[in-house]
This record gives C-alpha cells, sequence and structure tokens, in this order.
C-alpha cells in the first residue's frame, strides 16, 4: 500500500491507461455501425396513389433497396371521417334523421357522436382515447357502435393514433413499425405497440410527460424497442435504456451522398427519414434510395437495424456523472497540455546542436506534431469517458471551449504575479487583450453558418469530406495559427502569444471532436489527422508568403 500512495501519480496514469484501452477496445468489438433507413408512410400512399401501384408491393421493393423503416404518424380524426370510414354526424343531421324515420326520436345520439362498423377501427379509437386521457362513451345502434367524445367540439382535436394498416402493410414485406411521437398520447401508443418497433421523439425526451418517458424507459431497457432522437436533443430525460438510442435525420431521397453521411457518420447509428417525392413515378424514387444505400454500404456501415449493440450494464447516475466529468477534464487539459507540449517541442528542436541552421516551419511542425499526439492521446480519454452517453456532440462542448480560452489566456499573460496585479488595477491594454480573447472564445464556439460554408465545396468534390465544414475553426484558425505562432515564437523576437492563444482552436477542436459518443473513434481519429494536415499546410502557405515579403528576423 506505501508502495503504491508513493506512486500515486504513476498509479492513476496507469489506471487511466487501462481505462481507456478497455473502453477502445471494447467499442471495437461490440459497436456496430449502421444506417436505418426509412420512409414516410404518407409519402408511400401519395405516391402509390399517384402511380396507381400496390403499397405492399412497393414496400417489397423497398427492402430489397436497403430500406429498413417505414415512419408511423398520428391521424386525425377528420382522416378516417374523409375516409367513411367513421360517420360523424352534426346536431342538424341528426335531426334530419330522426325526422325522416332513420333513426327513433327517443335515441340517445349525441350531435357529434362517432358511428363505427369496424371492430378493429373502434379498438384503435378507444386506445387513443385512452392515450389522451379522454372519456369515451360507448353505445350501439343498429350493427354500428356509437362513441361520444364529451362536447361536440373535443372530436375536433382528437386523434386517432396510428394507422394499424400501415404497420400491417411494413410487417409484411419485413419492415420494422417506427412511430413518430410528437405528444406524450402519441408516445404512449408507440410504446404499447406490439411486434418490433422504434419510436421517433419529435422532441427532446424531458417534454414528453414523466409517466411516459417512465414507460419508455422500462421497454427500452427490457429490449423490446429502439428510440431515435433528433439531431442535438439531449438523452437526459431518459435515466434507462440509453443504448437502445439511435440520432435521427430526416432528409429528400434526392439529398447528395455527404449529407446522408454527416448523419450516419457524424451523429453514430442513426435513424434517417428518407422523404420521396409523390411527383415521381416510383422508378425515380427507388433510383435515388439505391444511390444512397450503395453510398451508405460502401464506407461499411450497414443499412439493417443493429442487433448486438450495447447488451450489457446500464451506468447509474453517480457514474454518469463522473465520466462526464472525465470528459471535461480530458478535453480541457488535453488542449492546454497539448499547447504546452507544442511549445516545448520548438524550443527544444530549435536549440539542437546537430542541426546546421534554424528552419522555422521544420521545429513549428514537429511542436504541431507534439499537439497533435497530446490532442489524440486526451480525446481517447474522452471518448472512452462518454461511451454510454446519447448520441450527439457533448452538452457541455461550449463549457468546455470557454474553460479551455480562460486557461490559455491566463497561461499566456497572466503567468507572473505583475500580470495579476496589472490586471486588478485595471491595466487598458491587458483589459483589451481579455476582451479580445473572450470575442474570439465567443467566435470559435458560436460560428456563423458562413464561416463553414466556404469548405461545403470540399463536400460536393468528394462526399467523404462531408466533415470539413463542420471542423473550420480548426482547418482555417487553429492549426495554421498555431504553426504561425511557433515559427514566430522561434524566428522572431516578436510576440508570438496572439498567434499561440488562436491556435488553441487546433487541439482543443480535435479533443471534442474525438469526446462524440456513439461514433467510432478510428475514424474520427482520422478525420483529426486530415484536419490538422490540411490546416498546417494552410498555415505554412501563410508563412511562406509572410516570410517572402519581410526581411529575417536572425
Amino acid at each position: 500500500m506505501s508502495l503504491v500512495l508513493a506512486n500515486a501519480g504513476r498509479t492513476a496514469l496507469l489506471a487511466l491507461f487501462a481505462f481507456t484501452a478497455l473502453g477502445l477496445r471494447r467499442e471495437a468489438l461490440e459497436r456496430e455501425r449502421a444506417a436505418v433507413l426509412a420512409v414516410e408512410a404518407s409519402d408511400v400512399r401519395a405516391l402509390c396513389a399517384r402511380a396507381g401501384c400496390r403499397e405492399a408491393v412497393f414496400y417489397e421493393r423497398l427492402k430489397h433497396l436497403g430500406v429498413s423503416g417505414v415512419v408511423l404518424r398520428s391521424e386525425p380524426l377528420e382522416r378516417l371521417v374523409d375516409s367513411k370510414e367513421v360517420l360523424r354526424f352534426s346536431a342538424s343531421e341528426l335531426a334530419r334523421m330522426k325526422e325522416a324515420g332513420l333513426a327513433a326520436s327517443a335515441a340517445p345520439l349525441a350531435p357529434g357522436a362517432l358511428f363505427v362498423r369496424d371492430e378493429g377501427t373502434r379498438r384503435r379509437l378507444e386506445e387513443a382515447a385512452l392515450a389522451q386521457d379522454a372519456a369515451l362513451r360507448q353505445g350501439r345502434w343498429g350493427k354500428m357502435a356509437v362513441l361520444e367524445l364529451p362536447g361536440e367540439s373535443s372530436a375536433d382535436g382528437f386523434s386517432a393514433g396510428f394507422d394499424p394498416a400501415s404497420a400491417r402493410a411494413a410487417a409484411q414485406a419485413g419492415l420494422t413499425a417506427v412511430y413518430r411521437a410528437a405528444t406524450t398520447a402519441d408516445l404512449r401508443l408507440a410504446v404499447d405497440a406490439d411486434g418490433p418497433a422504434a419510436v421517433l421523439l419529435d422532441r427532446d425526451p424531458s417534454a414528453f410527460q414523466a409517466a411516459a418517458r417512465g414507460a419508455l424507459e422500462d421497454a427500452l431497457a427490457e429490449r423490446r424497442l429502439w428510440a431515435a432522437l433528433p439531431s442535438g436533443a439531449a438523452a437526459s430525460g431518459l435515466a434507462r435504456g440509453t443504448g437502445r438510442l439511435l440520432a435521427a435525420g430526416e432528409m429528400p431521397a434526392s439529398a447528395p451522398l455527404s449529407r446522408l453521411l454527416s448523419v450516419v457518420e457524424g451523429e453514430g447509428t442513426a435513424l434517417v427519414v428518407l422523404r420521396l417525392e409523390p411527383a415521381l413515378d416510383p422508378a425515380a424514387s427507388a433510383a435515388g434510395l439505391r444511390r444512397l444505400a450503395r453510398g451508405v454500404r460502401s464506407r461499411g456501415v450497414g443499412t439493417a437495424w443493429p442487433v448486438g449493440q450495447d447488451d450489457r450494464r446500464r451506468p447509474g447516475s453517480a457514474e454518469r456523472a463522473a465520466r462526464a466529468a472525465l470528459a471535461v477534464a480530458a478535453c480541457v487539459l488535453g488542449a492546454v497540455w497539448g499547447m504546452r507540449r507544442a511549445v516545448a517541442a520548438a524550443r527544444t528542436v530549435s536549440t539542437e546542436a546537430w542541426l546546421a541552421e534554424a528552419a522555422p516551419l521544420r521545429e513549428a511542425a514537429v511542436g504541431c506534431a507534439a499537439a497533435a499526439l497530446c490532442a489524440a492521446a486526451a480525446g481517447a480519454v474522452s471518448h472512452a469517458a462518454m461511451a454510454e452517453a446519447g448520441p450527439g456532440a457533448p452538452s457541455w462542448s461550449g463549457a468546455a471551449v470557454g474553460l479551455v480560452g480562460a486557461l490559455g489566456f491566463a497561461g499566456l499573460w497572466l503567468s507572473d504575479a505583475g500580470d495579476w496585479k496589472a490586471l486588478r488595477g485595471g491595466d487598458r491594454g491587458l483589459w483589451l487583450r481579455v476582451g479580445a480573447a473572450a470575442a474570439l472564445v465567443w467566435f470559435l464556439a458560436s460560428p456563423p453558418a458562413a464561416a463553414g460554408a466556404s469548405l461545403s465545396w470540399l463536400s460536393a468534390l468528394r462526399p467523404g469530406w462531408w466533415w470539413m465544414p463542420g471542423r473550420w475553426q480548426e482547418i482555417l484558425v487553429g492549426w495554421p495559427a498555431l504553426l504561425i505562432g511557433l515559427c514566430v515564437y522561434t524566428d522572431s523576437d516578436a510576440d508570438a502569444r496572439p498567434w499561440l492563444f488562436a491556435g488553441l482552436a487546433g487541439p482543443a477542436g480535435a479533443v471534442l471532436a474525438l469526446s462524440r459518443a456513439r461514433v467510432p473513434y478510428v475514424p474520427l481519429l482520422s478525420q483529426s489527422a486530415q484536419a490538422a494536415a490540411l490546416g498546417l499546410l494552410f498555415g505554412s502557405a501563410l508563412w511562406a508568403a509572410w516570410s517572402a515579403r519581410r526581411p529575417s528576423a536572425r
């Protein structure tokens, strides 16, 4: 025990290394990469009605193309009324029926009553009313069931639930019904659905009632169904069953492959709803789906529901909090540590006696390589810690960027006691630097859309480069500024601190990108390496142009 305590630092590092290695190994062995492609049942209905084809036949064709799910939306009662599946009479219509002798004058028929012939439709309306906490009174009129809601106007906003015929047609074709839940009533009906199913939440889970959310947690924990969250939604509203969560995206079937890859590879295992164009014929719609499915498969991603993923113990709230704290610490300290090692490596190389002469670009490249290695190591720790989190980027990424900026500014401009004294004394120049640093951090943490659009042409050139517009901070700011800052630091007496501060965006962005849960670590590492290489090439070109216009400082 005394030996362990005497080497507490080494013991902690060894434990952290083992934790990270085991986490990445488990991910490599168990994590499935899947893009579950789904279509809207309403789109299929409209397309088949226009083209005159059978929905069941079209579903069979979709199955062979790579589609795995059919999205069902809850339908308003008016659709059943329009299709004559449900008859509804107003007060004046009931009066005319009684005058014509079609109904007895004493018949207990209230205005707005629903007359249902089919037994399945009656059960559907009963379940929908129960999910909406509506009091539904029942009676009989001849061979029809009579359902009454309190008040004539209450039926106007009544939801008839999901169409069981569409769910049966999808199941017969081997497709999974995906119930889209916009309200708590929709969520209740979706959780109670029979057979293989999935739930697509239109909102953050915390927006639904606690009881319905608890039922979803129970169903997920029992592995009865999958759940999908819209991109950017937090899974914090679900305490259990987070291993059965998918990211969700929606786009037209004619979308470019890069847009689909941004959801599939950017969010991890994902459910992608592909909207069909009813104006097109079935052959054209099938061609678009085939193109996207083939493009996804060519990158080693399956198009079926994952079956062996996350079949293991779920962490408790204390463990999840500890993992999040470890991930934040790894991100913040990894970026700052990478900057320190970059400066130290550049300084060491510049003083080596075996080098014939100084070469700022060479020394800066060594420093940037050291920063990249530190970012990769810190990103591995953070990625292993976030393995149990839900899909999407970490919710604390903005706070992590702010902490990196604060620590970086303190290390560069407030490293001496005199600097702190000047700050407290209201030194105008120092406070201007604080304001400029805060503005830069805010700009990098909340970038305008136009900044990333400057690299959007790359995704059109190669669909695999879809991620570059989202990481423009590293490519256009972070790594070029770090390279130039190290060149200035080793080649002249000029102040390199502004460049080095902006260069924090390079390793910080890399670590945050590597922290994404539900996305395999190796592809993230490959993307980070490409981002660093492009940024360093851009920075080298800027430094070469700058050096050509000024005399050497040495």
